[in-house]
């Protein structure tokens, strides 16, 4: 049980915020966005998505009043259509690379943070399914997408680490996002 004092302190505190006009109160929105069944990347390639938050309305109407990521990650079927097993990594950029990176030496070459590497490989033939709670042991570097997601543009490449067609369908990426209200 709390005793007289500490009872007596927030009070005050509360008291305090409320007559100063300066109590915040935070809340909560969850951001979806979904891409195109058809794309795909082989390590010859490079898939390119750009994604600009503005266009969500819950995100439009909060974009100024961001604290903070509160949580990333992604949903998708990934399904390696090659010969080889196949690991898939992404990188982030504020920014668009131009010219477009062709492959993983022009990702690195750009000096991007990876935000995420599927450290377990596909076989070839087989496909994963990639629950959001599964993404979580997937994503990389927290800070750089936190601070992607309060500019509201992001520039996102995909790579594998083989020569082989890895394709992704029903991709979403999901960001729940602290704001004042």
């Amino acid at each position: 049980m709390m005793n007289k004092n500490v009872r007596i302190a927030l009070a005050a505190l509360v008291a305090a915020g409320l007559f100063a006009g300066c109590l915040l109160v935070s809340g909560q929105i969850t951001i979806v966005q979904e891409f195109d069944d058809d794309s795909g990347a082989a390590a010859s390639q490079v898939y390119y998505l750009s994604v600009d938050l503005n266009e969500n309305d819950d995100y439009a109407d909060h974009k100024d009043k961001i604290k903070s990521l509160e949580a990333f990650g992604f949903v998708v079927k990934i399904t390696n259509g090659g010969n080889i097993a196949a690991r898939g990594e992404g990188y982030l950029s504020l920014s668009p690379i131009t010219p477009l990176p062709t492959d993983r030496d022009d990702i690195l070459a750009a000096k991007i943070p990876r935000i995420f590497y599927v450290s377990d490989p596909i076989d070839p033939g087989e496909f994963r399914n990639i629950t959001f709670e599964m993404s979580q042991d997937y994503i990389e570097n927290f800070d750089d997408i936190d601070e992607a997601i309060k500019d509201g543009e992001i520039y996102l490449y995909g790579v594998t680490d083989q020569n082989t067609l890895v394709k992704y369908e029903d991709f979403k990426l999901i960001a729940t996002i602290n704001v004042e209200i």
